[in-house]
């Protein structure tokens, strides 16, 4: 195994614990909010804010285990019909669109980011937090996931 691979190895796995961690948080924020509905008449301040903007980071730090294990929609019962070299042809234009639209939109998150920082943005609700750390998942996914896009192009091992 390639630095490069261990590399982009550890950044899926970093990801998709992080994202897996926002998931189980989602679930124990809901959890907690029901309860305390049930029992107290009151339930978690915040939790439908904190859910949603964790859903939201949660899905972008999914995508590049997506993207890493090439497990995106394919329609297999007709792509397995072609020649192999049509199927490599197909594969390496799904990559290349897949690097194109992770890249612009990791180019405008870039803008979002600094935007939602430099104006201390904050959630609406009873509970205030800062957005940008949420919105840094965008980043990080779609980068991320272009990154690995670019190097599954040239990566012949597949072919």
């Amino acid at each position: 195994m390639s630095l490069i691979d261990t590399l982009l190895s550890a950044f899926v796995v970093g990801c998709t614990l992080l994202a897996a961690v926002l998931i189980v948080g989602i679930a124990a924020l809901g959890f907690a909010d029901v309860v305390g509905y049930q029992l107290f008449q009151s339930g978690v301040p915040g939790a439908l804010e904190l859910a949603s903007k964790s859903l939201g980071a949660a899905f972008f730090l999914a995508l590049p285990l997506a993207q890493y294990r090439r497990s995106h929609v394919a329609v297999d019962i007709v792509s397995n019909l072609m020649p192999r070299i049509v199927q490599r042809l197909f594969g390496i234009f799904g990559l290349l669109a897949s690097l194109v639209v992770f890249a612009i939109i990791g180019w405008q998150a870039i803008d979002l980011v600094e935007k939602s920082y430099l104006m201390q943005e904050s959630a609406q609700g009873i509970l205030s937090f800062a957005v940008w750390p949420f919105k840094v998942s965008v980043l990080v996914g779609t980068v991320g996931s272009a990154v690995i896009a670019l190097i599954q192009i040239f990566d012949w091992r597949e072919a």
